[in-house]
């Protein structure tokens, strides 16, 4: 993860109306950890939704959630 230039992770609430976001630093995960596999294992703290939707630090996303 971090050998693509990953440094944090944009962790978003699988529920769509709950719409709860957290920045995470990916530091925590092994580089060879992909996505995927972490993100049912996320759950809201607050709506209490199992899985997560998860985005890298790219600027797109930044954008994206800042706005």
């Amino acid at each position: 993860m971090r050998s693509t230039g990953v440094r944090d992770l944009i962790v978003f609430c699988q529920d769509y109306r709950c719409g709860h976001n957290v920045q995470l630093s990916a530091a925590q995960w092994p580089d060879e950890i992909r996505l995927s596999q972490i993100e049912p294992r996320f759950v809201c703290n607050a709506c209490g939704q199992r899985g997560a939707i998860l985005r890298g630090d790219g600027e797109a996303t930044m954008m994206a959630v800042s706005q």
